[in-house]
């Protein structure tokens, strides 16, 4: 039975491995002197949500994220992230064929199990 918390702790892996990412932390870098020069000294865009927290309507928040976002696509931040995750992703996906194949049937076994409980109950065509 593929074990559906191991393909959410992937998940989160990729993800981690991608920040970590040596291409994404060099956009960073491009984002963090970009904000600098709109005035900005952040690090990274998580200390820029941090600053403003829950504040998103002051005028200081709407202009940390118009920085924010001529700066992701000035660096190529958002677009390495992308890129990165996308090659993590295909290639965990490769690696880990069969349990991802072992995963869509038995999601397939319960899409027909439960089509059939809500046919013998009525409720479905």
């Amino acid at each position: 039975m593929a074990d559906n918390l191991n393909l959410l702790a992937a998940d989160s892996e990729i993800h981690q491995a991608t920040l970590l990412n040596d291409r994404v932390a060099e956009a960073e870098q491009r984002w963090s002197t970009c904000m600098a020069d709109h005035g900005e000294g952040f690090n990274d865009p998580g200390e820029a949500r941090e600053s403003v927290g829950l504040e998103t309507r002051s005028p200081e928040a709407t202009k940390i994220a118009v920085a924010d976002f001529e700066c992701r696509a000035s660096s190529g931040l958002t677009t390495t992230i992308n890129a990165v995750l996308a090659e993590l992703s295909s290639d965990w996906l490769e690696q880990n064929a069969l349990v991802v194949d072992e995963f869509v049937a038995e999601r397939d076994i319960y899409v027909s199990t439960a089509r059939g409980i809500a046919q013998s109950l009525g409720v479905a065509n």
